[in-house]
């Protein structure tokens, strides 16, 4: 067992999975992790400096929010499993994951994927959206490379902005709802 109040290097780290016990707060500043138990906190901050991270697993957590640049640059991440209860991600939340495979937001509460969300996000083959989703914001999957096809049939989105998915080389197929009222350049 683990005492995470003492705090551990981050870099040594695979995989992080979170038991469905008070939700947990993670404080990555640097070369140091501090895991504070907080029983009524209901977000995620981690900064920079996980290159070790390759899988996290949010599923059982109670988490609503990943903030803006919450895993800016974690290169090393190729699988984050997310809660039902998530309804926020901010602005740049996977900047430059280029690791990351696949993002399954298809059980959460989101409404909004905010400008630059999965920006350079290289390794993206595979994105399922929640039902809930009503917009896509400037640059959201820009430099998504390997991503091939997007559902957003059974989508709420009424908009997409700017360069929603400029530079997705391998980009073939959209399928848009109804919904949808207008698309940027």
């Amino acid at each position: 067992k683990t005492d995470y109040k003492k705090g551990f290097n981050l870099e040594s780290i695979n995989n992080l999975d979170l038991e469905p016990k008070p939700t947990i707060y993670y404080n990555i500043n640097k070369n140091t992790e501090w895991l504070k138990q907080k029983s009524n906190y209901k977000n995620i901050n981690f900064t920079d400096n996980c290159s070790g991270l390759t899988h996290i697993d949010l599923s059982h957590t109670k988490i609503t929010i990943i903030e803006s640049e919450e895993y800016m640059n974690c290169n090393s991440i190729e699988t984050i499993l997310l809660p039902p209860t998530l309804e926020s991600i901010g602005a740049y939340a996977f900047y430059a994951c280029k690791s990351l495979t696949d993002i399954d937001l298809s059980h959460t509460k989101i409404t909004i994927i905010e400008s630059y969300t999965f920006w350079q996000c290289e390794s993206l083959e595979t994105i399922l959206l929640s039902p809930t989703l009503e917009s896509i914001g400037r640059s959201s999957f820009n430099t998504c490379a390997k991503l091939k096809s997007i559902d957003l049939s059974h989508t709420k989105i009424t908009i997409i902005e700017n360069y929603a998915f400029i530079y997705c080389a391998k980009l073939k197929t959209i399928l848009f709802p109804p919904t949808l009222e207008n698309i940027g350049e």
